[in-house]
């Protein structure tokens, strides 16, 4: 699949498929040292972010290489920043590695009262939905 970088830092990497609409914001294996950083870090992705219409396009957060963090303020500002980026999405799933992971972005999910929100372990299974999401069909999740 053609993409093209929008974004990239020591965190993660943002690339866009304008032939899908397919946003991918892939994490790295780099730890925010703080919560100002990671803060910044998504100021920054919002930034580049508005620069095209996120309601043609679906976004898939591919955590997996994330490192494992459950810090109290740490979850409050995921649920707050990650929240508030997926709102602007026609469709958004998250790829996670593990069910811990699974178990961990759902409950965030739900601290923040999103409705629904779809995790994923298997890539092409999360890309089916995203595809079918676009195009106004539905598929059940994993």
């Amino acid at each position: 699949m053609p993409s093209k970088t929008l974004f990239a830092d020591d965190y993660a990497v943002a690339t866009l498929d304008d032939d899908s609409g397919l946003l991918r914001y892939a994490r790295t294996a780099t730890a925010y040292p703080t919560i100002e950083r990671m803060r910044a870090h998504y100021a920054e992705l919002t930034r580049v972010l508005a620069t095209f219409d996120p309601e043609k396009h679906c976004l898939l957060l591919d955590v997996r290489a994330a490192p494992p963090r459950n810090d109290e303020a740490f979850e409050t500002e995921v649920a707050t920043t990650v929240g508030s980026l997926l709102v602007r999405f026609r469709a958004h799933a998250f790829l996670v590695k593990t069910a811990v992971g699974n178990l961990q972005v759902r409950r965030l999910s739900a601290t923040r009262g999103a409705p629904e929100t779809r995790v994923f372990t298997d890539e092409a299974t999360a890309l089916a939905y995203l595809s079918q999401a676009r195009a106004g069909t539905s598929i059940a999740d994993e």
